[in-house]
């Protein structure tokens, strides 16, 4: 039987794939001695879970993982060279994201939160991720190499509601972590998205500027991340339609700077990106809904594994 055309379907992104489960981990981070931390904490935190991960579980010192042996079983290049085991789908299977950006100071004995989004079926790593940042506490973050302690990880129950369950506490994994479902809650007239950290969006090759980001593009960003998360690219005939509907946006966007050391190119990257507010109108998006909903958790555009692309949304009513 030939199957219907999935551009014609009332709901094109669900035909993408549908909301993927995830797990969502918080991680209380205990420093050691006084802590400032630069502007934007993610790529240094990416980055000691990346060394942490690395020195846990390689095993033949290879300084390269695409010749290696143990390619598809060993956890580190499924989460820092994922290109090496899948060229055309390198998907990152997780997110970080921060409680902040700006510099903060921290106290000896003060907690740092940091939260995480690991898709399936990396819950099987969850251990080796623990005993990673511990390993990576104790090489210590940021240019004064402060130490830090991994002091506890809960999971959470369920996506739009605070309710968390402790996961790892003094030295042991208390359970696995529970699959959190996404069930988005009615639809409501309109939504205000605020970005926590900066969204990074290039289209046709140039990066998108706060003048030129509107509700289509914002759309269609939802379009190439819900692709992306079902190994796949959005259909021609879906962005097309996106980017012909009317969509009724009022954004204040501003552009903020920042950068990141890349310790594999031996120099400093930027990963700017838009900061700001969104309020945007849902009429004709009913079948964008539950995308718009779970990105707050999945995040937007560029360098998401560091944590860039998060929001945080508010709804109006629900509509009649």
């Amino acid at each position: 039987m030939e199957k219907d055309n999935p551009t014609k379907n009332n709901n094109p992104l669900l035909d993408l794939g549908h909301l993927p489960d995830f797990y969502r981990l918080r991680w209380n981070l205990r420093m050691e001695r006084d802590f400032d931390t630069p502007f934007f904490l993610g790529s240094a935190l990416r980055g000691l879970l990346g060394h942490g991960l690395k020195r846990t579980v390689c095993v033949t010192r290879q300084p390269k993982c695409t010749s290696c042996v143990l390619l598809q079983s060993c956890p580190y290049p499924a989460f820092f060279e994922p290109a090496a085991i899948h060229p055309s789908n390198a998907r990152v299977p997780y997110v970080l994201a921060l409680p902040f950006i700006g510099r903060h100071q921290f106290k000896a004995g003060d907690i740092l939160p940091l939260e995480m989004t690991l898709l399936p079926p990396h819950d099987r790593q969850i251990p080796y991720l623990v005993h990673a940042l511990e390993r990576a506490g104790k090489m210590g973050i940021g240019p004064q190499r402060v130490p830090f302690s991994v002091a506890s990880v809960s999971c959470l129950e369920k996506a739009g509601e605070n309710s968390w369950l402790p996961l790892y506490e003094d030295g042991r994994i208390l359970r696995q972590a529970p699959t959190v479902k996404l069930e988005p809650p009615p639809l409501p007239r309109q939504v205000s998205l605020e970005w926590l950290t900066p969204l990074r969006l290039k289209r046709h090759g140039r990066l998108v500027r706060a003048e030129d980001f509107d509700g289509n593009l914002f759309i269609e960003s939802l379009a190439f991340r819900a692709s992306d998360l079902a190994a796949s690219r959005p259909e021609r005939t879906l962005l097309k339609q996106i980017r012909e509907q009317k969509i009724t946006a009022r954004t204040q966007m501003h552009w903020r700077e920042m950068s990141r050391y890349s310790s594999r190119q031996g120099t400093r990257m930027q990963i700017g990106g838009l900061l700001g507010r969104m309020d945007l109108e849902l009429a004709g998006l009913e079948a964008y809904w539950p995308w718009i909903w779970a990105t707050q958790w999945l995040h937007l555009g560029k360098f998401t594994s560091v944590g860039l692309g998060r929001y945080r949304l508010t709804a109006s009513l629900p509509t009649r």
